[in-house]
C-alpha cells in the first residue's frame, strides 16, 4: 500500500512517453481532498470531503475480507493514481471514479448508442433513436458480450471480461451510494435516477467509438458528387485514390509469419480466395438522385446533433533511440477527436505490484487505458480511415417487400421489432430490416422506405457489425512490456482500424496497421453496389500477417 501523499507516477525508465501528459485537465477529476471507506455491512463506498486543493490520499478499504486495501492518490492535476493488491480491485476503483466524475456523460453515451435518448429527451430524439437502432450498435454489443462469455475458458478472454465486471461493479457501487448530496446535478434537473450499469453498457460504448471512427456513408456521398458533376473524368481528377503529395509511411512491408498468426481475430479462419472462385465484375448500382439527396439530408440531420462530428488530423510518431539525444525511444500521440464537455478522456494511473503498472487516458465507462504507457512500453493510436463500410442496394421482391433476391431466390428479411419509449411513457413502434449484408439504413426514414419505382432498399455492410475484440486487445495492451506483447495485443484489434505505434525500453519501435479489412470480390467498394449472390461481396478478411507494419526500421 502506498502511504506517502507525495508519491507520483513517473514515465518508465528508457522511454519519453508523449502519451503520459495530454493536458492538465485531461483527467478532469475532482481536486478537493476526499477519501473513501467501504462499510463492511452494506459493502458500499462512502465519500467524505476535507479541506484543501493539494495532492491528497484516498483510502478505499474493504474490511469484509474478500478484497484487499486500495489506495488512490490525486496528484496536483487531479489525476488519480490507483494502487491495489489485485487487478479486479484496481478496475473496480477505476469504475467508481469514472462514475463519480462522469456518470451523466456515461449514461448519455450509452443511451445514444442504444437508441434510448427519447427516454430522457422525449420526441426530439426519436429520429436519432431510430437511426442508432437501425445500424444496430446494441445488437452487435450483445453478440460481442456473448462471445466473451462463450470463450471465457481462454485465460486472456477471462481476464478481459473480469476487468469489465470489475468496472461495472465499481460504477454500481457509486450509483448505490448516491445520496442527494453527491447526485450529479444533471440527474436532479431531469428528475432521473440512473439504472444499474451493466457489462453490456461497456460493450455498447466500445461499439459507439468503433462507429465514430469507422462508420460513414462515403459511398453515397461519392455517388452524389459524381452525379452532380456529371463528368467522370473531372471526378477522377478531383477525387483520385492517391494524391501526388502522399508519402508512404511503411515503404517496405515487414510481415510476421502466417504460421504464427494463421487465423483472423476471434479464431475465425481467414482463408485465401480460392483460385477458381468466380470474380465477376459487379456493376455499380446508383441510387436515384432525388432519393439519394433526401436520404443524405436526413442522415446529416440525425448524425449532426449527436454524432461524432468531423474528425481530422490525428498524428502519432515514434523516434528510435538511435536518433534521440538520450539514446532512448520517444513516442508521441496526438489524437484529434471531437471536442466536447466534459472531455472524452479521463486520465488515470493503475498499479498492481507484479501485475500491472499502466498510465494514460481512459474512456469513462470503459475499463483500461486506451492510450498510454506501462513501466516498460508505450503505445498510441491514430485512425486508419480505411474503407470498411459498403452500401449494398438490395433488390426487393415487387410482390412482397419482406423479401429480397439472393442466390437466385427470394430470401426473407430478418425483421427486428423495436419499441422506443418516450419520456412520458409513450411507445413508438419501429421495425428494422436486416439482409445478409446488414441493416437497411433507409428504413429509419419512414417516408423514404422502399422505392416503389425500383423496388430497392439500401443496406449497410460494416466490419463493426457483429463480434469485435477491442476490449480484449486493450486489456492486453495494458500489460505490454515487450514487442512480443505488442504483437499479441495488436493481433486482436479488429475495429475500428487503427495505426498503432509502439516503443519499449529495449530500444524497439514499431508501427502496425491493425483492423479487419474485407477482401472484396467483384467490385471496389467505392460506390453503392448490388450483390445478388455469395460469389461477390466480402469473401474473407486480409490475414493479420499481411497488414502493413514497420518494426525497428533502419
Amino acid at each position: 500500500m502506498v502511504t506517502s501523499h507525495e508519491k507520483r507516477a513517473q514515465a518508465p525508465t528508457g522511454i519519453s512517453a508523449g502519451t503520459s501528459r495530454l493536458g492538465r485537465d485531461a483527467g478532469h477529476a475532482d481536486r478537493s481532498a476526499r477519501w473513501w471507506s467501504r462499510n463492511p455491512c452494506s459493502r458500499r463506498w462512502h465519500l467524505r470531503c476535507g479541506p484543501g486543493h493539494r495532492r491528497h490520499l484516498f483510502s478505499i478499504v474493504d474490511s469484509a475480507g474478500t478484497r484487499g486495501p486500495v489506495t488512490v492518490i490525486a496528484d496536483q492535476w487531479g489525476i488519480p493514481h490507483i494502487y491495489a493488491d489485485s487487478v479486479n480491485d484496481a478496475f473496480m476503483v477505476l469504475g467508481y471514479l469514472h462514475a463519480r466524475d462522469r456518470l451523466f456523460q456515461m449514461v448519455m453515451q450509452s443511451r445514444l448508442a442504444s437508441g434510448r435518448l427519447s427516454e430522457i429527451i422525449g420526441p426530439a430524439a426519436v429520429t436519432s433513436d431510430k437511426f442508432y437502432r437501425t445500424i444496430g450498435l446494441r445488437r452487435s454489443a450483445e453478440l460481442t458480450h456473448q462471445w466473451y462469455l462463450e470463450h471465457r475458458s481462454d485465460p486472456i478472454v477471462d481476464n478481459a471480461l473480469s476487468i469489465v465486471e470489475a468496472e461495472v461493479e465499481g460504477v454500481n457501487a457509486f450509483i448505490d451510494s448516491m445520496t442527494s448530496a453527491v447526485t450529479p446535478i444533471e440527474f436532479k434537473l431531469l428528475g432521473l435516477r440512473p439504472e444499474p450499469w451493466t457489462e453490456l453498457d461497456v460493450f455498447v460504448w466500445a461499439k459507439m467509438m468503433t462507429w465514430g471512427l469507422s462508420g460513414n456513408f462515403r459511398d453515397l456521398y461519392r455517388q452524389y458528387i459524381r452525379a452532380a458533376l456529371d463528368n467522370d473524368t473531372l471526378y477522377r481528377e478531383l477525387f483520385n485514390d492517391t494524391m501526388p503529395f502522399t508519402v508512404p509511411i511503411v515503404p517496405e512491408q515487414t510481415n510476421l509469419s502466417l504460421a504464427e498468426f494463421p487465423l483472423a481475430p476471434g479464431g475465425a479462419p481467414a482463408p485465401a480466395i480460392q483460385s477458381g472462385l468466380r470474380q465477376s465484375k459487379v456493376a455499380e448500382c446508383d441510387v436515384p438522385f432525388t432519393r439519394l439527396q433526401s436520404l443524405l439530408d436526413r442522415l446529416q440531420q440525425v448524425m449532426s446533433p449527436f454524432g461524432p462530428g468531423e474528425i481530422v488530423g490525428s498524428n502519432n510518431w515514434v523516434v528510435s533511440g538511435n536518433k534521440s539525444a538520450t539514446g532512448h525511444p520517444i513516442l508521441a500521440n496526438d489524437p484529434h477527436l471531437v471536442l466536447q464537455a466534459p472531455s472524452l478522456w479521463y486520465e488515470a494511473h493503475i498499479v498492481v505490484p507484479g501485475e500491472l503498472d499502466v498510465m494514460g487516458v481512459t474512456f469513462p465507462g470503459l475499463p483500461g487505458v486506451v492510450l498510454g504507457h506501462t513501466a516498460h512500453a508505450a503505445w498510441g493510436f491514430t485512425n486508419v480511415g480505411a474503407d470498411v463500410l459498403d452500401i449494398v442496394v438490395e433488390k426487393v421482391n415487387p410482390d412482397n417487400s419482406s423479401q429480397y433476391e439472393y442466390n437466385g431466390q427470394w430470401k426473407d428479411f430478418e425483421i427486428v421489432d423495436e419499441q422506443i419509449r418516450l419520456r412520458d411513457g409513450t411507445i413508438v413502434p419501429f421495425s428494422v430490416k436486416w439482409s445478409v449484408h446488414g441493416p437497411l439504413i433507409d428504413s429509419f426514414v419512414t417516408e423514404y422506405g422502399v422505392d416503389e419505382s425500383s423496388a430497392e432498399n439500401i443496406a449497410m455492410m460494416w466490419t463493426g457489425n457483429g463480434v469485435t475484440h477491442e476490449v480484449l486487445s486493450l486489456s492486453l495492451m495494458n500489460k505490454m512490456n515487450t514487442i512480443e506483447d505488442y504483437h499479441r495485443a495488436v493481433y486482436w484489434w479488429d475495429s475500428p482500424p487503427q495505426n498503432i505505434v509502439f516503443a519499449d525500453d529495449q530500444a524497439n519501435i514499431a508501427i502496425m496497421v491493425a483492423g479487419r479489412f474485407p477482401i472484396r470480390s467483384g467490385y471496389s467498394g467505392e460506390f453503392p453496389v448490388q450483390l445478388l449472390n455469395d460469389t461477390v461481396g466480402w469473401v474473407s478478411n486480409i490475414p493479420f500477417a499481411h497488414n502493413p507494419r514497420s518494426v525497428n526500421p533502419s
